[in-house]
């Protein structure tokens, strides 16, 4: 009864993980990843400095508004001459400032392709991720197939053995043959064990691309995936947008140090009042407002004449910078390239592979099956039909390594070329 409810307990633990395709586990990575949140914040912070900087287009404006008291002797602030009495004040200004000439465009557009190459780092963030989380998920499901093939290997020895030591009770083999058979069985059993550990530790290793913890338990499951003839050019690729965009962006730094040689204008204007109790018994309260209202409009030229070669400096830095994106965008380019050839003849070679370990498997197999009926007619030994079943299972091995491993490559280049 206890080992019953053992078993159906195992049985409802096993069914309640949760079991996970590709596509769920890389929107799961996509979801959890830091990385992709942080980058996200990024995006948010330099999409506000853009709209920000498009607003110092436009003129500032502030307005003022004071009261005040004064006791003892002071100045009245109506006639500028000194009293000897309490005066209250009151004063109110309005002012505007605008700074033409000043660049504020060619900011604009830099805090604009800001914004842009932090978009295209998302991309780039998410194109790595895809492809490490494939990658990821295509080792377990291949410490799934070993542990699986193990598992059936020893259930198939085990099988065997019971038959062997009917067999032995019969006087038809001896009790040496039979301890030949449960060394086999314990190396399988050893082969089981490992193939368990490795499908922790790869499972481990997804866990941490989806941004799960360690004590996380799920299954993957495995989905008719076909090889398919992949694109042959590489797309424009997110870390050369990036590049390029860092190009447009030094090419505005070095017009914006370029234009701190030219002179710009400041236009500001005003408009203000006063009133002052000393002056209250002459002039009413809005009178006396309208009586002392100014207001002022001024235009400032500033000529730079000499910076200490700040601004040649600036400008040479500028250039410089220009000239390094140009050549990170080459090596880029080549690095790329070179990329894109590796995993077309990592492809190539695995489909060449393929049909080679399809043919073995077939050949083993077979080989293995005419060993076992020979081994019951007594013709061979135990070694010589372990030989045989080591062979087929490494064969099998093999193919099914093989096939997966084509398989997913397939869908990494893919996610390269996207």
């Amino acid at each position: 009864m206890g080992k019953m409810l053992f078993l159906i307990l195992l049985c409802f633990e096993i069914h309640a993980q949760k079991v996970y395709t590709l596509a769920e586990c890389i929107e799961t990575a996509f979801r959890q990843n830091p990385e992709i949140q942080v980058q996200n914040l990024n995006i948010l912070k330099s999409n506000d400095a853009y709209s920000y900087s498009k607003l110092n287009k436009l003129p500032s404006l502030s307005g003022s508004v004071s009261q005040g008291v004064n006791g003892g002797r002071s100045i009245d602030p109506f006639t500028n001459t000194f009293v000897q009495r309490n005066i209250s004040t009151n004063a109110f200004g309005v002012s505007t400032n605008w700074n033409a000439l000043n660049g504020v465009n060619k900011q604009i557009e830099q805090n604009r392709l800001n914004t842009e190459a932090e978009k295209q780092q998302l991309d780039l963030r998410k194109k790595e991720l895809k492809i490490s989380v494939i990658e990821a998920f295509m080792q377990v499901l291949l410490a799934q197939e070993f542990f699986r093939l193990a598992t059936e290997q020893r259930l198939d020895l085990e099988s065997q053995w019971l038959g062997l030591k009917e067999k032995a009770k019969e006087g038809l083999i001896s009790n040496s043959q039979i301890s030949d058979f449960e060394a086999q069985i314990g190396n399988v059993k050893f082969e089981e064990f490992n193939a368990k550990n490795n499908l922790s530790l790869s499972k481990l290793t997804l866990s941490q691309w989806l941004g799960f913890s360690a004590k996380t338990d799920f299954n993957v499951k495995q989905e008719n995936i076909l090889f398919s003839e992949s694109k042959a050019q590489l797309s424009f690729h997110p870390s050369q947008r990036i590049f390029e965009t860092q190009l447009q962006i030094a090419k505005i730094a070095s017009k914006l140090a370029e234009a701190a040689k030219y002179p710009s204008i400041n236009v500001s204007a005003g408009l203000g009042s006063a009133y002052s109790s000393a002056a209250s018994a002459e002039f009413a309260y809005f009178k006396q407002l309208n009586y002392n209202l100014n207001q002022y409009f001024r235009i400032g030229l500033n000529i730079p004449i000499y910076s200490n070669g700040q601004v040649q400096a600036k400008i040479a830095n500028a250039n410089i910078q220009e000239r390094i994106i140009k050549k990170q965008i080459d090596q880029q380019n080549l690095k790329l390239n070179q990329e894109l050839e590796k995993q077309k003849m990592t492809i190539d070679l695995l489909k060449e592979k393929l049909i080679y370990a399809e043919i073995n498997q077939n050949t083993q197999s077979k080989a293995y099956l005419a060993a076992k009926e020979r081994f019951s007619e007594g013709i061979l030994n135990i070694t010589e039909l372990n030989t045989f079943r080591l062979n087929a299972e490494k064969a099998k091995i093999t193919r099914i390594q093989t096939q997966l491993e084509l398989n997913y490559k397939a869908l990494m280049l893919e996610a390269f070329l996207e």
